[in-house]
């Protein structure tokens, strides 16, 4: 009996894990007003849906670690050019802003939920921000990044 107990034990030991899940944040701005959106899982099916949540301008939800997810943006209007929508924050950082510079209708934009792991710089040498004042930013349609100096 007792090695009955000890084989249940060491199997209830083995199972599988959970997945382990990742904050998730999506900020809607003011002017998103007339926007819905949903998050879509890869097969496209519904996880989180903006309709649960009419009053925040905020939420925070958790997903799974390194999926692939979609933000899916239904615009009823048009909106100014590159008036600011929404944004994605996984593990608090900014991963994805959604800007208006499209026409009304439905629109997809993927995103992953992987855990980054610190960058290292190889071969670097130490400086002063005097001697380099400037910051980064590159823009490619609805994709952005940027990086001030610290």
């Amino acid at each position: 009996m007792i090695k009955f107990y000890l084989s249940v034990l060491a199997f209830l030991i083995v199972l599988p894990v959970f997945p382990q899940k990742v904050p998730v944040q999506i900020t809607r701005s003011s002017e998103a007003k007339g926007t819905e959106w949903q998050i879509l899982d890869s097969g496209l099916f519904p996880v989180v849906a903006g309709s649960d949540f009419q009053n925040s301008d905020s939420i925070s939800f958790g997903l799974e670690e390194n999926k692939r997810y979609f933000l899916e943006v239904s615009l009823l209007n048009s909106y100014p050019y590159d008036t600011l929508l929404y944004r994605i924050y996984v593990n608090g950082e900014a991963i994805l802003i959604v800007r208006s510079d499209m026409e009304p209708g439905d629109h997809f934009f993927s995103f992953h939920t992987d855990v980054k792991k610190q960058a290292k710089i190889t071969g670097g040498t130490a400086a002063s921000i005097a001697d380099y004042p400037w910051q980064v930013f590159f823009s490619s349609y609805q994709y952005s990044c940027s990086r001030l100096p610290n």
